[in-house]
């Protein structure tokens, strides 16, 4: 799958910290700055009293934890990837440069990454079909509870030209543990959409039937231990359009709620009508 970095790694952003810690020191604080504006020390003490607590403060902040949950990554590892091997893309790739001479299509079963180089070199982007595997690992002494997962679709285009690639790979779905439908051509543009309502509703099932077949469907919401990981395989596919898409995964631990947004962005696009097919 096309996959693009547009952050510079996880951006989680907790709602809520614990009172234990930062909650804690941000009490202290409050109390020394109402003591030194009531008086109590007088004012010859109020420099030093206020520096203090700022040391204070900042010692907290530069510890691990501290910036963890400043910074709201005090959470779970929670990974949003493309599925890596070349044969997990089995409806293909578009590649704009019909010129160029396409390799054998068994080429991806004899050396993989010299064909995926090639697809690489030559701009290619998935065709109708690919996978997006969400993976969360748990954290802390309670269970991470995903409660949801939100796609937004972030551009859609009429469908890529040019030649439609098949390598030769064979198998079927393999039998993950969650599996997520995403029809991208029955997402919003520009605003982000449940997949937990999606999924829940009447009108998405033939989307669901379509996509995944006779294979479940993960229910949301589900919990993954503290020792334990799991992942949910969004199966995508594209129609109509040409689109570009992104993945947001709100998480529940214990008392805190966050959402993982990993910057990342995925690229899908349906066969333009004529388009020429190498298949093996």
């Amino acid at each position: 799958m096309a996959e693009r970095e547009d952050g510079g790694g996880p951006d989680d952003r907790s709602q809520t910290i614990s009172d234990s810690t930062v909650g804690r020191d941000a009490y202290l604080f409050q109390g020394v700055s109402r003591v030194i504006i009531g008086g109590t020390f007088g004012r010859r003490w109020a420099v030093p009293v206020i520096v203090l607590a700022i040391v204070a403060a900042g010692g907290f902040a530069f510890t691990e934890r501290g910036r963890r949950m400043l910074s709201g990554r005090d959470g779970p590892n929670v990974t949003v990837t493309a599925a890596p091997a070349v044969c997990d893309q089995r409806s293909g790739w578009i590649v704009g440069d019909t010129s160029a001479p396409p390799p054998d299509g068994a080429l991806a079963m004899r050396d993989a990454r010299k064909y995926r180089r090639w697809l690489d070199e030559h701009g290619a982007v998935p065709a109708e079909r690919s996978e997006t595997i969400v993976t969360v690992n748990g954290s802390g002494s309670a269970a991470v509870v995903i409660e949801d997962i939100k796609i937004t679709v972030i551009r859609r285009a009429p469908p890529r030209t040019g030649r439609h690639m098949v390598p030769k790979c064979g198998g079927s779905l393999p039998p993950e543990k969650h599996y997520a439908p995403v029809a991208l051509d029955e997402f919003p543009v520009g605003q982000p959409a449940s997949l937990r309502q999606k999924i829940g509703s009447s009108s998405y099932g033939k989307a669901t039937t379509r996509v995944l077949g006779t294979v479940p469907v993960v229910k949301f919401p589900f919990a993954v231990t503290e020792t334990d990981y799991s992942y949910v395989n969004l199966v995508a596919v594209a129609d109509e359009c040409d689109c570009t898409w992104k993945v947001e995964v709100e998480w529940l631990n214990g008392e805190r709620r966050g959402i993982h947004r990993p910057g990342k962005t995925f690229e899908l696009s349906a066969v333009a009508a004529g388009s020429p097919r190498s298949s093996p």
